[in-house]
């Protein structure tokens, strides 16, 4: 056992812990709570629920916490500083000052902004490592592909290599991805808009600056979508884009941005993903159940960023269901309140990137030209840079009255941020 966290210690795939509630393996079979998926959302809500002196289990599917890695790695540095949260140095990759806007061939704008870049699976496994630390038990290899509720309590079915565990527990935190087979087992909606997501890790970087991200926006590079080359290093960067609506897949587009921008180069690794984009679902919570994350389609709309608002919605997952199984009230009603404290927090910029997402769906060829036509004409850069967007929406406007739709969301963005 290790001395230093005596509660919880790996043997193989399963942290074990002395419980005389064991299967015919001897491995503990009933908690308080059960969480399953070790992403960002899961592994925070699992601590927050330790921390909170509740007997936590946390289920991963695959052998690594964080592997296969699937993301940019992109923290926007205002939000992510509301989280009063702490990178480890060895989490962080680089540090962006700036991202360069290419809309199509019309104009290149500067948004000065502070980001920081994260190795995905290194910040996964910070963030499981911090819950197992508080107490929480971890099983890797194990897939939850049932859940079924009796008498106040809920059971996980799930598949460790060959066999079948069920669990019991009081409550249960899914965070098990856009896909949500929990979501799915308990007959709940399960439809959400989604973008096909493909980058390349890449040597050399075809980056002028190691401190600016490059963003392209436009149908010829990513059509219902955009696409990015991150700096990662002094010497490779990531190359990838989201796309939506389309009959060749991400694959076509990013190769034929790869082409233009870094024509010599090699992979060093490639990643796929899916990442929703219809904003959070109408209902995230049931009896005994709350969802988080991916699965509770927890992104940010206009953007796709989701790691900060998957560990604010996990924290506050964690936090309700631990309070919710002491006081023996985890029926719906009363785990509404982690709605209620989600949308306290992030509610407004989930709704205004969702309208923004939806308004750019419905613009005109003809209303896309004409802001084409305004961005040629005006400074934008410097209007961004000096965080004049409604002086240069108005422009916009002077071209083309019927984009005034967009005034109120671009008020609304100002505010909340588009990341």
């Amino acid at each position: 056992m290790d001395a230093k966290h005596p509660k919880a210690h790996i043997i193989g795939d399963v942290l074990i812990q002395n419980s005389k509630f064991r299967g015919v393996d001897g491995v503990k079979t009933r908690f308080d709570v059960v969480v399953i998926g070790s992403g960002p959302a899961g592994s925070s809500a699992a601590w927050e629920a330790a921390v909170n002196g509740v007997e936590t289990l946390l289920l991963e599917e695959h052998e690594r916490v964080g592997i296969p890695p699937h993301c940019a790695g992109i923290l926007y540095d205002p939000d992510f500083q509301k989280l009063n949260f702490q990178l480890p140095e060895n989490v962080i990759q680089t540090r962006v000052k700036a991202a360069r806007i290419h809309v199509s061939d019309a104009a290149t704008l500067e948004w000065r902004a502070p980001f920081t870049i994260v190795d995905r699976p290194r910040l996964d496994q910070y963030l499981a490592d911090m819950a197992v630390k508080s107490g929480v038990e971890l099983w890797t290899n194990t897939y939850a592909r049932r859940v079924e509720r009796c008498n106040g309590k809920v059971y996980v079915e799930a598949l460790q290599r060959k066999s079948v565990k069920k669990i019991e527990a009081l409550g249960v935190v899914a965070a098990d991805g856009y896909k949500s087979q929990i979501r799915r087992s308990l007959g709940l909606p399960t439809k959400l808009e989604l973008a096909s997501c493909l980058q390349y890790e890449v040597d050399p970087s075809p980056l002028e600056d190691d401190d600016v991200m490059e963003i392209y926006i436009g149908g010829e590079y990513a059509p219902g979508g955009y696409a990015w080359i991150i700096p990662v290093s002094e010497s490779s960067a990531r190359i990838g884009l989201g796309v939506r609506g389309v009959k060749r897949g991400p694959k076509h587009y990013l190769d034929e941005l790869t082409k233009r921008r870094c024509p010599e180069f090699k992979i060093l690794k490639t990643m796929g993903h899916c990442v929703p984009l219809s904003g959070p679902l109408s209902k995230t919570f049931d009896d005994n159940v709350l969802f988080a994350g991916d699965a509770a389609g927890q992104v940010i709309p206009s953007s796709g960023a989701g790691i900060t608002p998957s560990i604010a919605c996990g924290r506050i997952a964690g936090s309700v269901i631990a309070h919710a199984v002491k006081s023996g009230a985890v029926a719906s009603k009363h785990l509404s309140v982690y709605e209620k404290e989600w949308k306290k927090m992030l509610g407004r910029k989930f709704e205004a990137t969702l309208r923004l997402k939806n308004l750019l769906d419905t613009l005109s060829t003809e209303e896309v030209e004409a802001i084409k036509e305004a961005l040629k004409e005006v400074d934008a850069s410097t209007l961004i840079r000096e965080g004049r967007t409604l002086n240069l929406a108005f422009r916009i406007l002077l071209k083309k009255p019927s984009l005034a739709k967009f005034l109120p969301i671009v008020y609304k963005v100002k505010k909340h941020g588009i990341f």
